[in-house]
């Protein structure tokens, strides 16, 4: 039974895996509008693809591309042989990038500014954070040596030639999301204090065990997981092992042909596996974060009451002057919804199915909310 569970994990993942590789590729290939001038710029390292209005982004992407290319490959020994794509769209009213190793290297920047509380706006230059992050990706999961290297020659750029992008997720995402971060500067989600918060309650709540983090997770933080674990791992090596040791693991790795065989990789590097790593995780994790939970208890923790309970996305509180308090409802169970709790009442009414991320409220004209939706099929916008 344990063995049966064990591989229907394993095809789960595998599976999963191979749609989140290939998603972008797809979702770029048929989300660009071709009724648009498309034009493209080359650098020494990158092909940037940009539309008409862009010229300006475009140059500003390629000399922060080729900044970021100079750091990081000689951090990781790795240069990819090919040009890397890179696809520039302000076609969506939100900020955000995604990157594959297949079936070529590619980077998709959504370089609309991000808003005020998004994880990448407490940066100036939020585009450079964005670029190491996609190009970390790139590094890291293109990288290949031994085998694998030789096979891809023969066979081409097939998903089980890339080593590092069989990994658990934590691995990938928590790797770019160190890169991201300079405690120096203050800028990246490893040093912020969103992170920071989310983590001192995993502390409070109790640390999740390595096999949970390795699986995708549907429980609180949900996708940051991967990241928030991630990341402070990653720091925790460098600060316990050296920085080094890093690119080590990144290394070693990169001629392996078994799936996900993490515990012989951290053996070979750090001399332990992933389960005394672990233990070792949370106690620098409790040396972290102890003294800063203990300051707040001492200082006396300010605790509200409950007024909504569906949790996740739920969020954007707005007292009228009458007293009765709207929110943005999402459960991830069902669509999402402004709701509206009337003063000295204990059930929320649902006002509208909404797929909006704010919006506000006038005594008189009524309620305003930006939704993201569609337009020309191609492009995803507020009205």
């Amino acid at each position: 039974m344990l063995t049966t569970t064990l591989k229907k994990q394993t095809t789960d993942f595998l599976f999963a895996l191979i749609l989140l590789l290939i998603s972008g590729n797809l979702f770029a290939a048929l989300s660009q509008d071709p009724s648009l001038n498309w034009q493209t710029l080359y650098t020494d390292h990158f092909e940037i693809h940009f539309h008409d209005g862009e010229e300006s982004l475009a140059n500003k992407v390629g000399s922060i591309s080729e900044s970021v290319h100079k750091k990081l490959s000689r951090k990781y020994n790795w240069a990819p042989q090919e040009r890397t794509q890179v696809i520039l769209t302000d076609r969506f009213d939100y900020a955000n990038g995604w990157a594959s190793p297949i079936p070529r290297n590619e980077m998709t920047l959504l370089v609309t500014p991000p808003t005020g509380n998004s994880v990448i706006s407490d940066h100036d230059n939020w585009l450079e954070l964005l670029i190491i992050h996609e190009y970390t990706h790139i590094l890291h999961l293109d990288k290949s040596s031994g085998l694998p290297s030789g096979l891809r020659k023969i066979i081409g750029r097939n998903l089980f030639l890339f080593p590092n992008a069989l990994q658990p997720p934590w691995f990938i995402e928590g790797l770019a999301t160190y890169e991201e971060t300079n405690n120096t500067y203050g800028i990246g989600r490893g040093q912020g204090t969103l992170f920071r918060g989310l983590m001192r309650n995993e502390l409070v709540n109790g640390i999740k065990p390595i096999s949970q983090v390795n699986q995708p997770l549907v429980s609180w933080p949900l996708n940051t997981a991967r990241y928030l674990y991630g990341v402070y791992f990653y720091q925790f090596l460098a600060e316990r092992y050296g920085a080094e040791k890093i690119s080590e693991l990144v290394e070693e790795y990169s001629n392996n042909l078994l799936p996900f065989a993490i515990n012989n990789n951290s053996k070979r590097v750090l001399g332990k596996d992933l389960t005394i790593l672990w233990n070792e995780f949370e106690e620098y994790l409790q040396h972290s974060f102890q003294p800063e939970i203990d300051s707040i208890k001492k200082s006396g923790v300010v605790a509200g009451d409950a007024i909504t309970h569906s949790g996740y996305f739920t969020r954007a509180p707005y007292i009228t002057d009458q007293g009765d308090l709207y929110y943005l409802q999402n459960d991830l169970q069902s669509e999402a919804r402004l709701m509206v709790l009337k003063k000295d009442t204990t059930k929320p009414e649902s006002v509208a199915d909404v797929r909006g991320s704010s919006f506000d409220f006038h005594p008189t004209a009524g309620i305003v909310v930006a939704e993201i939706d569609a337009f020309d099929n191609l492009s995803l916008i507020h009205i």
